[in-house]
């Protein structure tokens, strides 16, 4: 009889101890880690979802980041990086790819198979066209593709209307009406055109109904027609660098602004209207404003009526403006 009952005890043993192998461990990944060198462990390997490795001399594509079957970012920057394999598509969890600064001549057409890509940067790359398998990727939001030597804007951005936020800086353009038409089939909300050699903003910007930031610094602009002013979602404009030598009665349409750099141009007059404007934000620093412009800021500000600051580059009335909000300004004028 004790030794039945010693050989079902070790029985009800051996249960626990097959129990006890077979219970699922809790992971040991960190989702929120950012992988700043290739890791070769293979109980790494699964755990790779952020991978930035920048300013290495690879001079091409790692095929270590085959083993990470999970990794969602790639940042590799400046890594001299000249071509990307055709295979890149088994990386099918991708959805950010950063390539900034490398050597790249060309896309691989299998780029298009990135169904979950989301964000593409090219930044700085020797690129002059791309691939228009680019239109499969149904979820890239933003595609940045400043400082590459293109003569034309690709054909294919035309039929991307998923995209919202498109960045060209650098891309010299030379017919700007013929741009900002290849990309009326998107429904961009944010566009960077700093540094393109725009003299002017044509009316065609009206098309884009639903952008609410435009970098247009670092350009020859000389003048603003009403078009830019119009657009019923626009919250930020970047003017900075140009050759601005006042701002249109307009500009009190742009019901939606709060943020407006107009730095570093040559203006001396702002019209009457630009103290309707409810901004938070206002950089109007480098340039030469006359005495009635200097009262318009101070009154934006709830400041009573001055004399110019002897200082024309920061007028005492712009560092108060930048100091506080604008809403609280505003409120305060209220009471």
């Amino acid at each position: 009889m004790k030794k039945v009952i010693t050989i079902i005890g070790l029985g009800l043993l051996g249960m626990q101890i097959n129990a006890q192998e077979y219970y699922p461990l809790p992971s040991p990944c960190d989702p929120d880690k950012v992988f700043n060198y290739l890791p070769s462990a293979a109980y790494e390997n699964v755990c790779v979802y952020h991978l930035e490795v920048n300013n290495m001399p690879f001079n091409k594509w790692p095929k270590e980041i085959y083993r990470y079957p999970n990794v969602r970012d790639i940042t590799l920057q400046n890594d001299n990086i000249s071509e990307i394999p055709i295979d890149v598509y088994n990386l099918n969890q991708l959805e950010t790819l950063d390539l900034s600064g490398n050597k790249l001549t060309r896309l691989p057409s299998t780029i298009g198979e990135f169904k979950n890509l989301k964000r593409l940067i090219l930044t700085g790359n020797q690129l002059t066209t791309l691939p228009y398998d680019l239109v499969k990727l149904t979820n890239l939001e933003e595609i940045d593709i400043s400082g590459n030597p293109m003569q034309i804007i690709p054909s294919v951005l035309s039929v991307m209307p998923q995209l919202k936020i498109v960045k060209t800086g650098g891309y010299k353009i030379n017919n700007p009406v013929v741009f900002l038409n290849s990309l009326r089939g998107t429904n961009v909300t944010s566009l960077d055109l700093s540094n393109c050699g725009l003299n002017y903003v044509p009316s065609q910007i009206s098309y884009f109904t639903k952008l609410k930031e435009i970098n247009l610094s670092n350009n020859n602009i000389y003048g603003l027609g009403d078009a830019l002013f119009g657009l019923p979602s626009l919250n930020a404009i970047n003017l900075s660098g140009n050759h601005l030598k006042d701002l249109p009665a307009s500009i009190n349409q742009a019901m939606a602004l709060k943020e407006l750099n107009v730095s570093n141009n040559a203006i001396t007059t702002l019209p009457a209207t630009f103290g309707n404007l409810k901004l938070n934000k206002l950089n109007i620093e480098g340039n030469n404003l006359d005495a009635a412009s200097l009262n318009i800021l101070n009154i934006m500000n709830g400041v009573a009526p001055s004399v110019p600051n002897p200082d024309p580059l920061m007028p005492r009335a712009v560092k108060h403006y930048k100091q506080k909000s604008a809403h609280k300004h505003y409120k305060k004028r209220k009471k």
